[in-house]
């Protein structure tokens, strides 16, 4: 019985977290620019907010290079080598 109302318990604490956690990711998604990138550097996701700020839809952006959605003239900058580095690492 007494096990019974132990795990119980951590199953609510645990249910709790989850919908806590829950509510920052969803915060977080309404309030930042969010851009999801495979191995590759390819893009799987963005979220509402990243879409509206660069005035793109999915299908725009969908499976293209992080490379591509940045200007030409800001590819041969320091900060997009060390970005295109972390990417690729």
């Amino acid at each position: 019985m007494f096990f019974n109302k132990s795990l119980q318990q951590e199953n609510q604490r645990l249910k709790q977290e989850l919908y806590s956690l829950q509510q920052i990711q969803q915060s977080l998604d309404e309030e930042m620019l969010r851009l999801t990138l495979d191995a590759k550097g390819n893009v799987t996701s963005a979220n509402q907010k990243f879409l509206q700020q660069l005035s793109l839809s999915d299908k725009d952006i969908l499976a293209k290079h992080i490379s591509d959605l940045v200007p030409s003239n800001v590819r041969n900058t320091d900060h997009f080598y060390r970005m295109k580095q972390s990417v690729q690492a």
